[in-house]
């Protein structure tokens, strides 16, 4: 479920939410006169979102190139080109 709390809670609570944004690892929505603003997320969530991200459009160019060339490739060398992104992008897999 999704964690909603106004702009204005983070001056008076901000050890308080940092935390659960931590044990949590998702983020916080922040809302500013009732409505969406912000998001607050920790940096590791934020690196595996960026991760994510990188290998789903890593693997949307590969379905594209292989309707374009009809080439596949074996799981061992989507496994390699995997690792040389991870290894490229410094973040977790």
């Amino acid at each position: 479920m999704n964690t909603i709390i106004p702009a204005s809670d983070l001056k008076d609570n901000l050890d308080d939410i940092l935390m659960t944004v931590h044990a949590s690892s998702e983020p916080i929505f922040l809302t500013r006169n009732g409505y969406g603003d912000m998001v607050l997320m920790s940096m590791e969530a934020y690196d595996k979102m960026r991760f994510d991200i990188e290998v789903y459009s890593k693997l949307s160019e590969a379905l594209h190139n292989e309707e374009q060339n009809h080439k596949y490739f074996t799981v061992d060398e989507a496994w390699e080109a995997m690792t040389k992104v991870k290894k490229l992008s410094r973040l977790p897999m």
